[in-house]
């Protein structure tokens, strides 16, 4: 599916959705056959994931020793990185990658790596 696809996908399923307010957006999304929600970041460039969600869906991690710097945070270790995660919404079905990093406020986190498919 290519960019503009995904995002017609992502709006669509948004804007049906109870879960957007001003400032971000978030999903209902199944990942590796397990539900649960994801913020939608247009400025991430890459995926993220928690390690507590990676745990509870059955994710595989394969460990890194990296850092990474997100806006107004300190820099933090990428745990691992799981590669070839599938992730549904609605009808739509794609697989992606994750960085395994520690998140405080989402479990999931959608970046431009997902949105440009």
């Amino acid at each position: 599916m290519g960019a503009a696809q995904t995002i017609n996908v992502v709006q669509s399923r948004a804007m049906s959705s109870s879960m957007v307010n001003k400032e971000l957006m978030y999903l209902d999304v199944t990942l590796n056959g397990m539900s649960t929600v994801a913020m939608v970041d247009s400025e991430a460039t890459h995926n993220f994931v928690s390690r507590e969600e990676v745990e509870r869906v059955r994710l595989k991690s394969v460990p890194q020793q990296r850092t990474l710097k997100m806006t107004n945070s300190e820099a933090r270790p990428i745990l691992g990185e799981a590669k070839g995660a599938t992730v549904q919404i609605e009808g739509w079905t794609g697989v992606t990658n994750f960085s395994v990093v520690p998140l405080d406020d989402f479990k999931v986190i959608l970046g431009m790596e997902f949105l440009r498919g």
